[in-house]
């Protein structure tokens, strides 16, 4: 074995475009960051479900550098079976992200930026069919955009897989 025995790695696993439906801008609060509650309408990953319900909450530190991303859903298949996504991220707000998300609807800005400024770490909550998504970590890059519909956020999930070796 070599030097990057134990190390974990990932193998690609889902694929989601997630519609960013409203922002609700609440100020300045206790810890000194500006929280921005986003809704998010649904999304369609491989395994075929819809978020029913969620919200996205940017907690963006006070050097106006970086936002914290807490993300909490519903999704439903189309039998019924509900999954529970719970993610936490962190994202780069540099002037192409902070301008998606704070310009007017008719701004001439960004309509998409690369990947390389978020990721998040996320876990499921559910029963069968989806039962084995509770036993795995997912580890997710994120870009953001504005299309036609809105803003939207491109996410890539990979499992995270444990290492192996004895060093």
């Amino acid at each position: 074995m070599g030097a990057l025995d134990g190390f974990p790695t990932t193998q690609p696993a889902l694929k989601a475009k997630v519609r960013i439906a409203d922002i609700h801008p609440c100020g300045e609060i206790h810890t000194g960051s500006t929280l921005i509650g986003v809704s998010i309408p649904g999304f369609s990953p491989h395994v075929n479900l819809k978020i029913t319900q969620g919200h996205d909450w940017l907690h963006i530190d006070p050097s106006k550098n970086h936002a914290r991303l807490s993300i909490a859903g519903v999704a439903v298949d189309a039998d019924g079976h509900s999954v529970r996504m719970i993610a936490e991220g962190l994202a780069e707000m540099n002037e192409q992200i902070t301008e998606l998300f704070f310009a007017p609807d008719d701004s001439a800005g960004p309509k998409e930026v690369p990947f390389g400024f978020a990721v998040e770490h996320m876990r499921f909550e559910c029963g069968e069919p989806y039962k084995a998504l509770e036993d795995m970590l997912f580890a997710g890059s994120v870009r953001f955009g504005k299309d036609e519909d809105g803003l939207f956020a491109d996410i890539r999930l990979a499992r995270i897989v444990p290492g192996f070796g004895t060093e």
